[in-house]
């Protein structure tokens, strides 16, 4: 202890100036930490002196960084670095303040990409979506212009185009749910562009994704994997033929792979009869999208409790990484169910090294006291991306 009293004393009375000469050969993510400190770091760290002598431009490494759906604890968001198991916290309060003021209560989807993280919420004053795209380390935002009387699903993603300095977000909108269609909102001309509709034959998008320079849309109908060429501007089905399974899916990419993972409420009878007891069923399956195969490399279970669940999945460097949290019994006199945090699991699933390898982590009060639901994503640090 009276060491770090006198480091804190030491580290007091460094001149300024010497301060800024270390903090311009520090990593990225110590910059998370910095900009906490007080407002006169904040305004240096987001200075165009400091980016322009900045030693790093782009981050060493890539985190998952776990964000409440609950727009109110859009605060500091818990940070994971799987393969040096780091615990970081980024600070999101700047979005918090952007989107309460839009009258917005619950973030639907979020993507990232490059350095910049684009979020869609539901707002609360109208029907339209809110569509924000920033940078979590410089913390400037921009509101896209809103896509009148549409509601997003599945299907948001960014790209980031390093060269020229701008990126596309691409989202599947739609009318009471009725006549999907996909429209992509460029930086270069800050407008929205109608691209294509989905078919009518498939009414329903379960997810989503970019692939290859291809659209795939997993579609509840029939259990289809459509997939749409930019450059043909064509709809077609996949060779892919899925197993017909639950109804909670995501498309996930990473590698250069394409994957599809799914998740199955099952009874399983015990020796009492009648009485049985339930597991969530988790399949992992690679999709060949040339081949048409559909490659199951993984498979697991985890007990279930019956009282609902939610889930996300994010693709990460070389795995996917799977979150699932329980709600715990109703508190008494309240209506409310908040997801227990002791009850959180997460998913670690290597894909090159060691394709059976699975880990699971008890995420034990690392998530706060809030014990809101939360949506993952894959995010890297840029300070030089522009919103």
């Amino acid at each position: 202890m009276a060491q770090e009293e006198i480091d804190r004393r030491v580290w007091s009375k460094i001149p300024e100036v010497i301060l800024e000469q270390v903090l311009r050969h520090l990593p990225l993510s110590a910059m998370l930490r910095f900009q906490s400190v007080c407002k006169h770091w904040k305004l240096f760290l987001n200075s165009v002196e400091f980016r322009n002598s900045y030693a790093h431009t782009t981050a060493e490494e890539s985190y998952i960084v776990f964000v409440p759906i609950h727009v109110q604890q859009l605060t500091l968001c818990p940070l994971y670095n799987p393969f040096v198991n780091k615990w970081r916290h980024v600070d999101l309060a700047y979005l918090q303040c952007t989107l309460k003021g839009l009258g917005c209560l619950r973030i639907k989807e979020i993507s990232s990409a490059s350095g910049l993280q684009c979020l869609c919420a539901g707002s609360a004053t109208n029907k339209d979506e809110v569509y924000v795209v920033s940078n979590p380390l410089t913390r400037e935002c921009r509101v896209l212009p809103s896509l009148k009387g549409k509601l997003a699903l599945r299907g948001l993603a960014i790209e980031v185009d390093k060269d020229f300095g701008c990126y596309k977000v691409f989202a599947i909108i739609s009318q009471l749910y009725r006549e999907f269609e996909m429209h992509v909102y460029e930086s270069s001309t800050k407008a929205w562009q109608f691209l294509f509709r989905l078919p009518q034959t498939c009414p329903f998008c379960v997810s989503s994704v970019l692939f290859n320079g291809t659209y795939y849309s997993l579609q509840m109908h029939d259990l289809v994997l459509l997939q749409h060429d930019f450059a043909q501007n064509a709809w077609a089905a996949s060779a892919v033929t899925l197993a017909e399974i639950g109804k909670s899916m995501k498309l996930l990419v990473s590698t250069g792979r394409l994957f599809h993972v799914s998740i199955v409420d099952k009874r399983i009878p015990v020796e009492t009869p009648g009485n049985f007891s339930r597991v969530l069923d988790i399949s992992v399956f690679e999709l060949k999208v040339l081949s048409g195969e559909c490659e199951q490399i993984e498979a697991f279970t985890t007990p279930y409790n019956g009282r609902g669940y939610f889930w996300d999945a994010v693709g990460y460097t070389n795995s996917l990484i799977l979150l699932l949290q329980f709600p715990h019994d109703h508190v008494k006199g309240s209506s409310k169910t908040m997801m227990r945090n002791n009850s959180v699991e997460f998913g670690f699933l290597n894909l090159q090294e060691e394709p059976k390898n699975l880990e699971n982590f008890t995420l034990n009060g690392l998530f706060g006291e809030d014990g809101s639901q939360k949506l993952l994503d894959s995010l890297t640090f840029d300070l030089h991306a522009k919103v």
